[in-house]
């Protein structure tokens, strides 16, 4: 047991040391100082995007470039430059994994350090990036999708990343509901705003024909639970929830199986099935088999609440998230973590599942003017706005 406290404690303090030099490197050719953004540009002709490195299942790198191939289609120059010091190899496996996410995804990806002179417009995508951005020269904007200082503990990063909103970056969020955590929770902000509508893709996730009416008689039901090992996913309180709430349904004669993913497949789960990190395929065939859904969007909302209310699938959300802010409280079942509460709720609909044809159809009213065609839209009309065509 010493032996393995020892090399616990010793891995705590490589793992210490290497996060205070990213962040050291990341502030090396930076500043705090806001920048002083030019008038937007009258003509857009070349556009740099400054982002991470993203993976297959990247939610939120699907949407750079989603954004991203608009812009390149409608004759801008696109580029991704890709931060952190990345090999050529890295660029090689990250078109890979864009071409799986968006396969025919549109503009050039190059490491940050092969960066050109000069563009029209500089888009940052996280609060690393905002950093990278800033050495650039261009009209500088910042795509938010998410108030990322929520994701640390107060701290180094929690505190680098609150510094973003104040360097005078034209704000672009996904969704209004990120504005008002910056003026919520963030002083000395003097940035010109805008937001676009938080939006998902039909052609993706299409209506699924369910019996609600069925639920009555069922015994036994399963349920697709979307959790990362994230915070503002809540893992432990939902495993927590579920696991509680399947030993409470048994004393009622119902049958809870529960159906993880987001997760890497040999994660340990309390209880359930870890089905792993899954393609638009599987994860559409999964919403096709289960009967309920839940996700916890704690900060900006997710786009799985939205692809599951697509598929007509009853939805779990958390009162204390954004959902609200974004698709009401008569769309989805808001709960809070108390087990009690959930297994209320559940049996609740089973024994009336009028209401989830209720849901289903408010649900529908509120989604069928959403598309990622119409919100690229209104970002290109934005990142346009001083233009002649536009101004």
């Amino acid at each position: 047991m010493k032996i393995i406290n020892k090399l616990h404690d010793k891995f705590m303090e490589v793992k210490e040391i290497r996060r205070i030099e990213r962040v050291c490197n990341l502030l090396e050719n930076s500043s705090f100082d806001s920048v002083s953004n030019p008038a937007m540009p009258r003509e857009v002709k070349t556009m740099a995007i400054v982002m991470p490195f993203i993976g297959v299942t990247s939610g939120g790198g699907s949407s750079i470039l989603r954004i991203g191939t608009s812009i390149a289609n409608r004759g801008i120059e696109l580029t991704y430059l890709v931060q952190g010091n990345k090999s050529q190899k890295d660029i090689e496996e990250l078109k890979q994994n864009a071409s799986i996410s968006i396969p025919n995804y549109q503009g050039t990806f190059k490491r940050f350090e092969d960066h050109e002179e000069y563009y029209d417009i500089c888009m940052a995508t996280n609060w690393q990036s905002v950093y990278y951005c800033k050495q650039l020269k261009g009209y500088k904007a910042y795509f938010i999708q998410d108030f990322e200082p929520f994701f640390f503990d107060v701290g180094d990063e929690y505190m680098l990343a609150k510094k973003t909103y104040t360097f005078g970056f034209h704000h672009i969020s996904l969704g209004p509901w990120n504005l008002k955590q910056i003026e919520k929770n963030v002083q000395g902000v003097h940035s010109k705003s805008d937001y676009i509508t938080f939006p998902y893709e039909p052609s993706e996730y299409s209506m699924v024909e369910r019996d609600y009416l069925s639920y009555q008689s069922k015994k036994s039901f399963n349920m697709a639970v979307y959790i990362k090992e994230s915070g503002r996913r809540i893992p432990a309180i939902i495993q927590y929830l579920l696991k509680e709430t399947e030993k409470k349904l048994l004393d009622h004669g119902i049958k809870l199986n529960v159906y993880y993913y987001g997760l890497k497949k040999d994660v340990h789960v309390l209880s359930g099935t870890n089905l792993g990190l899954l393609t638009k395929k599987q994860l559409f065939e999964l919403y096709k088999k289960v009967d309920f859904g839940m996700v916890a969007s704690m900060t900006n909302i997710s786009l799985v609440p939205y692809e599951m209310l697509a598929t007509g699938l009853p939805t779990f959300e958390f009162k204390d998230g954004s959902y609200s802010a974004f698709l009401g409280n008569d769309t989805a079942m808001l709960i809070g973590f108390d087990p009690n509460e959930l297994t209320n709720r559940i049996l609740e609909v089973i024994n009336n599942p009028q209401q989830l044809i209720d849901m289903n159809s408010k649900a529908m009213n509120q989604l069928k003017e959403l598309s990622w065609e119409k919100t690229c839209e209104e970002f290109y009309k934005i990142i346009t706005s001083g233009s002649e065509l536009n101004g």
